[in-house]
């Protein structure tokens, strides 16, 4: 992907790559919206319509991955992007083959772990990196948000999609 290839893109882009696989792809953000709760929800579609939804660039949804996150709540990750630590229970309903769901009260904690560089295409971002570690009986995740210095946006992210899937590798591209 290059930078002249992306400025000729209608809208925003997206790199996703589940580390399940390792195949990339590349998603365009398909609906906005605000619904009262903090931050703008943002639906990003694949070339074979599968769909991630995020909260201020949080993973709080899934749709046609298999065993889907239907839902999750980002407010303890949001809270943190100003600076502070942070934590709290974190509801997150999965799917599970047999059609039901199970909603799953996790403990997280949010940490800061400081400044650092990264680059996305042809840019260096300055950005801080927070850690969220999730825990619930058995089942722990860990996700990984590059945050941008002074806008708070997160720009690059390695996330949970649940057991069934595991984990992310986000990209944006382009807003």
């Amino acid at each position: 992907m290059t930078r002249a290839l992306l400025d000729q893109t209608p809208g925003a882009v997206m790199q996703v790559v589940p580390e399940n696989t390792g195949l990339q792809d590349f998603l365009r953000r398909v609906a906005r919206r605000s619904d009262g709760t903090p931050g703008m929800v943002e639906v990003w579609q694949s070339t074979d319509q599968v769909q991630i939804v995020l909260r201020e660039g949080v993973l709080v949804g899934t749709k046609g991955l298999g065993g889907d996150m239907r839902s999750a709540q980002a407010q303890t990750v949001i809270a943190a992007l100003d600076g502070q630590g942070g934590g709290g229970e974190r509801l997150i309903t999965l799917a599970r083959l047999d059609g039901t769901a199970q909603t799953v009260p996790f403990a997280c904690d949010v940490t800061h772990l400081g400044p650092e560089t990264i680059q996305i295409v042809d840019r260096r971002l300055s950005v801080r990196h927070l850690r969220e570690h999730c825990v619930y009986g058995a089942t722990t995740f860990t996700n990984d948000y590059w945050a941008e210095t002074g806008t708070g946006k997160i720009r690059r992210s390695r996330q949970w999609a649940g057991p069934a899937f595991g984990y992310m590798a986000i990209d944006l591209l382009k807003e």
